[in-house]
């Protein structure tokens, strides 16, 4: 019984560090805390199913031990305490991990702008770090509208950005992504202006415009 006593007192720290809004521990102290349950319980996945949470999200408390010393820092004084934000740092190399932390810390960033950078991040890999986040801090300013869509018929990117060229004008467009069978356009107001205009026009809703244009260009 008593040799059971700290790995129950482990979890009783864990839940607290999990269940709660404001943690009484740094981020750094709540993953030694989630490595002396692992340890007294085996796994994970274990201590997942003992305090009824998901592995995956609990597996985030570990992401600060992956964290550079000098980032790592920053949440164990609890300057930058979100765990959204940790296990998105961990997605960057040593050197955008610091200057990214460092923003954050300075109150420029948060967790959604963090999460913005490194998906950008993963596109932008030969710009600057401090451009990508520049783009991101200044996207913020920028109201846009995204419209998803499935990519059908075996449309490339190329032939899609002229289609959305053509019915939007290039400077309504903020960008166009594709990602296997899920498109993103990214408009500006002027674009969902003319967006609006093209359901109205054509009697359909907005989320099935897109769809309509690329099969119209399909079979020209």
């Amino acid at each position: 019984m008593s040799a059971r006593k700290p790995a129950e007192e482990a979890l009783v720290d864990l839940i607290m560090c999990t269940r709660t809004r404001k943690r009484n521990v740094s981020l750094v102290r709540a993953s030694e805390i989630l490595d002396e349950a692992i340890s007294a319980y085996g796994n994970l996945e274990k201590v997942a199913d003992r305090i009824g949470i998901s592995s995956k999200m609990l597996s985030q408390f570990l992401a600060i031990q992956r964290l550079t010393p000098a980032v790592r820092q920053y949440f164990e004084s609890r300057r930058l305490d979100s765990v959204d934000m940790a296990s998105q740092l961990t997605l960057l190399n040593a050197r955008d991990q610091l200057l990214v932390a460092e923003k954050a810390a300075e109150g420029k960033l948060d967790s959604s702008d963090v999460r913005a950078i490194v998906q950008l991040r993963k596109k932008e890999l030969k710009d600057k770090i401090e451009k990508v986040v520049e783009r991101v801090i200044q996207s913020r300013t920028t109201k846009e509208y995204v419209v998803e869509f499935v990519c059908r018929g075996g449309l490339t990117l190329s032939v899609i950005e002229k289609v959305f060229v053509r019915e939007f004008g290039k400077e309504n467009i903020v960008r166009v992504e594709v990602d296997g069978l899920i498109g993103k356009l990214v408009l500006g107001k002027a674009g969902k202006m003319k967006l609006l205009e093209i359901a109205k026009r054509r009697g359909s809703k907005t989320a099935s415009v897109i769809g309509a244009l690329l099969s119209d260009r399909r079979k020209m």
